[in-house]
C-alpha cells in the first residue's frame, strides 16, 4: 500500500468516525441540525474559507478515484503472499514458506539451539524483517550462537533468493538443562557408545593375542627345559652303563683269578 493510498484510508475513516457520531448526536438530540447550517454560513460568508474548502474537497476526490479505480497491484492480486520478483524472462514469488525453510534450515544446523519459533515480515516496500524465540541448551555461549546465526540466516537467503535481510532478531525464550535420558542426549552421543565396545573388543583382542604368545613362549621354553632334562638323564643313563659295564668287568677279572 502506497502513501496515497494509506493517507486516504486514514482520512475517509476519520470522516466517517465524525459523521457517524454526529448523526447520532443529531438523532439522540444532543445536538441541534441548525448549528451545521450556521457553521457552513459563515464558511460561505468568507471568500478565503470557501477557497480552504473546495482545495480540501478536490483532493479528497482525486485521493477517492486514486483509491477506487487505480489501486496498487498488490491490492488487484489479493492471492500475493510474498515478494514478486520480474525480469525480462518472467516473474518469481518468493512466498512465506520458501524464507521459511530457508530459516529453518539454517537453524536445524545449529546443535545448541532446542527449538525455535521464526516469524517473518514483508513490508510493503518487500524488505525482510525476521523475528527468532529460540531455547538453547545449558553453557551455551548464547552471543557467539545469536550473532553466527544473524550471519548464516542473512547469507542463506540472499544466495538462494537475492533478498537482502534487513534485520534478524533473536530472542531467547529459554535455556534448558541437559537430560542424560533424552533422546537428543542418545542422539548426540550415539557415535560414542559405538565406539566404546569397539575399543573393548580390540582391548580383548590385544589381551588375548598376548595371553597367546606368552602361552606358546611358556610352552617353548618347558619343551627346551624337558630336552635339556632328557639329554642329562642320557647322560647319567650312559655314565650308569658304563660303570655298571667297569663293575662287571671287574668281577670277571676277579672270578677268573680265583679259578687260576
Amino acid at each position: 500500500m502506497k502513501f496515497l493510498e494509506k493517507l486516504g484510508l486514514v482520512l475517509f475513516s476519520f470522516i466517517v468516525l465524525v459523521v457517524s457520531i454526529m448523526l447520532i448526536l443529531v438523532g439522540v438530540g444532543l445536538v441541534d441540525v441548525s448549528i451545521f447550517s450556521v457553521l457552513i454560513a459563515k464558511m460561505v460568508a468568507h471568500s478565503t474559507a470557501v477557497k480552504i474548502m473546495y482545495g480540501v474537497c478536490a483532493v479528497f476526490i482525486l485521493i477517492a478515484l486514486r483509491c477506487l479505480f487505480f489501486g496498487s497491484s498488490s491490492s488487484s492480486n489479493p492471492e500475493l503472499d510474498g515478494i514478486l520478483m520480474e525480469n525480462e524472462d518472467g516473474k518469481l514469488l518468493i512466498t512465506y514458506d520458501t524464507l521459511e525453510t530457508l530459516v529453518d534450515g539454517v537453524i536445524n544446523n545449529v546443535d545448541d539451539i532446542l527449538a525455535a519459533s521464526p516469524d517473518i515480515t514483508i513490508t510493503e516496500d518487500n524488505e525482510v524483517y525476521i523475528s527468532i524465540l529460540i531455547d538453547v541448551k545449558q553453557h551455551t555461549v548464547i552471543k557467539l550462537v545469536t550473532s553466527k546465526l544473524q550471519q548464516d540466516i542473512k547469507t542463506t537467503i540472499k544466495e538462494a533468493t537475492d533478498i537482502e535481510v534487513k534485520r534478524v532478531d533473536i530472542q531467547v525464550r529459554e535455556v534448558e538443562a541437559e537430560d542424560v535420558s533424552d533422546t537428543d542426549f542418545e542422539e548426540e552421543f550415539a557415535d560414542k557408545l559405538v565406539e566404546k565396545p569397539k575399543k573393548v573388543v580390540e582391548k580383548e583382542a590385544q589381551e588375548e593375542k598376548e595371553e597367546k604368545a606368552e602361552k606358546t613362549k611358556k610352552e617353548e621354553s618347558s619343551d627346551e627345559e624337558i630336552e635339556i632334562l632328557e639329554e642329562v638323564l642320557k647322560k647319567d643313563k650312559n655314565k650308569n652303563s658304563k660303570n655298571s659295564t667297569k663293575k662287571t668287568n671287574k668281577k670277571k677279572v676277579t672270578n677268573n683269578k680265583a679259578k687260576k
